[in-house]
This record gives C-alpha cells, structure tokens and sequence, in this order.
C-alpha cells in the first residue's frame, strides 16, 4: 500500500495537503488476470508503451484503479472513488511528478503490486513449464545482465515469454525499484 501526500490548489483556490492511497491486492491482480488477461496485457502494454496516449492509458488504468480510501484497517475503491481522483487537481499534480521524474513513477508502480505477486508468477511459471524453466539463471542474474543477454534467453516478444520472464522484463523496464514507497 502507498501513501502519497500530495499537495495542490483546490477549486477555491486554496492550497490543500491531503493524503491518498493506492494499493492493488495480490487476489485483485489475480482476479484481473483470471477474468480478463488484464495484468499480462497491462505488463505487456508498460513494455511495449510508445505513444502520449498509450502512457496516459496506462497511468489512469494504474493509478485510478488503485487509488481508494483508507479507514483504519478498510481500504474501499469503487469506480467513483477512482474517477473522482482522476477528475481532481491533486491528479494533475502527481501526474507532472511523474511526467518530470519517470523514476519516481517507475517507484510507485512497483510499489503497487504486492511483493508476492512476482513470487506467486514465478511458481506459476515453474509449474506450466514443468518445473524446468530457465533455472540455470537466479532473477537477480537475469535482472543484471544486458538487454541482449536478456532477450537470448527470455525471447524478444513479451506475449512469447514466459509469466517469470514477463513479470521480470516488466521489472527491468521499470529499473527493479524495491517494493516499498512513502511520499
């Protein structure tokens, strides 16, 4: 879960501090997945992202589809909690952060997927791959290594890579920034 505090200028004309939450639960990544094939295509569109519209695509689908509203240990989202923060000044500022800083947004959208998500794929992998996979390599290797070292074993078409070498092309896109974040 991210906190990010963010400061703008409301509709009065004040300036506020207000915090927001973000979050994705790893049974929400799975659900999408399930249902719809939503994080393979996502993960594939952050790789394969080339134009303004694809970007903006994508920073709405992440950041409004994770943001909600804490309360203790609730964490509510809806679709009008999502499309209020998208229609809200404090978007605008977050979203010239990121436009000025893309390591800052490489930062949240690791943050936002749960630290087992990348766990969970990789048994996953393992077990469509009949436990064989590409063993012979650990992921800090394959996170190291060249972009071409990379593609020589992964492949070069993310839809032909394996779940492990997706969520992992997916992480070397991003820079492979630690799982945690507070703005």
């Amino acid at each position: 879960m991210i906190s990010k505090d963010i400061t703008y200028t409301n509709f009065d004309n004040e300036t506020v501090t207000k915090t927001f939450w973000f979050n994705y639960s790893l049974y929400e990544i799975a659900a999408m997945q399930m249902r719809t094939e939503k994080v393979t295509k996502m993960l594939d569109e952050i790789s394969e992202a080339k134009t303004g519209a694809d970007i903006v695509d994508l920073f709405e689908f992440l950041v409004g589809g994770s943001h909600g509203l804490r309360d203790g240990d609730d964490f509510d989202k809806s679709e009008q909690i999502s499309t209020r923060f998208l229609r809200s000044p404090a978007l605008s500022v977050m979203f010239e952060e990121f436009i000025l800083n893309s390591g800052r947004f490489a930062e949240f959208v690791t943050a936002l997927f749960p630290p087992e998500m990348f766990e969970k794929i990789n048994e996953a992998s393992e077990k469509a791959d009949g436990a064989i996979g590409d063993r012979l390599h650990s992921d800090a290797e394959l996170l190291a290594m060249s972009d071409e070292e990379f593609a020589a074993i992964a492949g070069l078409k993310m839809k032909r890579m394996s779940a492990r070498h997706k969520a992992l092309a997916y992480r070397r896109k991003i820079g492979a920034i630690p799982a945690t974040v507070t703005a």
